[in-house]
């Protein structure tokens, strides 16, 4: 009799048979859905494509981003930036929770600042015009190529650049001139946009700034809303780029272009000589007589009792010594 056979056997293979089998944990592998807010016309319609979401490098600083290219026309881009602070936060999207608390928001960009690098390196690379898609070929960032579909893309390029040809077969080349010129309107269109949302206190740093808005009498001066928003366009501008601008707008120190010290109301200030005295002169003042009050009769009758070898009233509660 081989082992497992008979009645032993079959009361083991029933008892296994019966036990529930134990059910194994899937982990959902799964990437968390972001959570990401976007202008209704970036979104895509329904029944048509999604939105492209690439990653480029940033052409203020060279490190990868995310940015959405949109599939309906007129194609756009946005910047998608990351907003998260330390505190846990969840978000509910219809029946799901979302255990990613960071929020991405998307802001539109000028497609020609993030191909500006590209447009550098074309330049100092070769003396010769260039195709636009021969540009915007980069092996590390071959989305890139998705910026030729942007809406009236020739016609941006062609304001920072030399262009060659006809309009079927274009060439470009860059131009120190144009793109100086054409940051200058874009600071200006910054600064405009800041003066007519009536902005009265800005903060110290151009890329973590808070804008507040109050009663104060006090508004920022023309020059530090340009001076602020010569810093915002930088961000977006190469190194090399953004050292010839800032010569251009003739500022003499970079770091403080994108540095505006905050709008304070009108304040009186003393020197320092007088800081230990008052700021008012109380010798001017007049002093009012208050006159006393007639004593009454039961104050008339306890001051004619004589309290001599009395003692007060605290001396019952203090410790006998």
């Amino acid at each position: 009799m081989m082992a497992g056979e008979g009645e032993g056997g079959r009361e083991l293979d029933e008892v296994t048979a019966l036990q529930p089998a134990k059910r194994r944990r899937v982990k959902s592998h799964a990437p968390p859905q972001p959570v990401c807010i976007l202008p209704a016309r970036a979104l895509p319609v329904a029944g048509g494509e999604a939105v492209q979401v690439v990653t480029l490098s940033h052409p203020g600083t060279g490190k990868p981003a995310q940015f959405v290219i949109t599939n309906a026309e007129p194609v756009e881009v946005f910047e998608l930036a990351t907003f998260s602070d330390s505190i846990c936060r969840s978000w509910f999207a219809h029946d799901t929770v979302i255990q990613d608390g960071e929020l991405l928001i998307g802001t539109v960009v000028d497609p020609v600042l993030l191909a500006l690098p590209l447009l550098c390196r074309a330049r100092d690379t070769s003396e010769s015009f260039l195709l636009l898609d021969h540009i915007l070929d980069d092996a590390g960032f071959p989305e890139f190529a998705a910026l030729e579909h942007c809406a009236s893309i020739h016609s941006r390029v062609a304001q920072v650049c030399d262009v060659r040809g006809s309009d079927d077969f274009r060439a470009y080349r860059l131009s120190d001139t144009k793109v100086m010129l054409w940051l200058n309107r874009k600071v200006k269109a910054v600064a405009t946009k800041l003066e007519t949302t009536q902005i009265t206190s800005i903060a110290s740093a151009a890329h973590s700034s808070n804008f507040a808005r109050s009663a104060a009498k006090s508004k920022p001066t023309s020059a530090q809303l340009t001076r602020y928003a010569l810093g915002v366009v930088l961000e977006y501008v190469p190194p090399p780029l953004a050292q010839k601008f800032v010569e251009f707008m003739g500022c003499l120190d970079a770091a403080a272009s994108a540095v505006v010290e905050p709008i304070a109301p009108e304040m009186k200030t003393v020197s320092d000589n007088v800081l230990s005295e008052p700021l008012e002169d109380y010798s001017t003042a007049t002093s009012k007589h208050v006159p006393k009050k007639a004593p009454t009769v039961v104050q008339k009758k306890l001051s004619k009792i004589n309290t001599k070898g009395m003692k007060s009233l605290s001396a019952f509660f203090t410790k006998k010594k």
